[in-house]
């Protein structure tokens, strides 16, 4: 077919048919810009859009990290701290209940050593008032008039039965190293921790 000029109603001329490469060229051109287009897009989706949120997400990690990294050394200083305090807790309860086991020992020892001088004088008293006895009962010693009752009153004066009472040297001197002994066992166990 020839090729004929025409003017259409806008009054521009224009080839009747068009050629086929022209048609492919456009239809080439569009999907290339349209390529292009999905490029850029891709490109800016994965620019903008898509590194962005994976930066994002390494740093609320990387600070959540830091936060739990905090957190455990703040609980790690709490632990020990409160391991300290328990620890010095434990000592002064050990060092108080040592104290107090001392001081009941003490007080026992005392306690044995009052119980032992009181029963000491009572037997002294008991023992002297029943020699008075014995002696203001024996012929001999009781009815004889040179001898008689201050004789046997001077050789068994009156005892005293009190628990403050003076009682012989010789056992005085048990009794205070009895209490002595107490004592120094008291000190050894609480020094030993028993």
């Amino acid at each position: 077919m020839d090729e004929s000029v025409f003017q259409g109603e806008t009054g521009k001329q224009g080839t009747k048919a068009q050629n086929p490469m022209d048609k492919l060229m456009k239809a080439a051109i569009v999907a290339v810009v349209c390529s292009l287009l999905l490029a850029g897009a891709g490109v800016f989706y994965y620019f903008v859009i898509f590194l962005p949120g994976i930066e994002r997400q390494k740093l609320e990690l990387s600070q959540q990290a830091e936060r739990d990294a905090a957190k455990r050394a703040e609980q790690a200083m709490i632990d020990a701290k409160n391991k300290e305090e328990q620890a010095k807790n434990d000592a002064f309860l050990k060092e108080t209940q040592k104290k107090l086991m001392y001081d009941a020992c003490k007080a026992d020892a005392r306690s044995n050593y009052t119980a032992d001088w009181a029963n000491a004088c009572k037997d002294i008293a008991s023992m002297t008032s029943q020699g008075l006895r014995n002696c203001l009962a024996d012929k001999n010693l009781g009815g004889n008039a040179y001898l008689g009752e201050s004789y046997c009153r001077r050789l068994y004066p009156q005892g005293d039965a009190s628990a403050n009472c003076s009682l012989p040297v010789s056992r005085a001197d048990r009794i205070n190293k009895t209490f002595h002994d107490a004592q120094e066992k008291c000190l050894q166990e609480a020094q030993l921790g028993m």
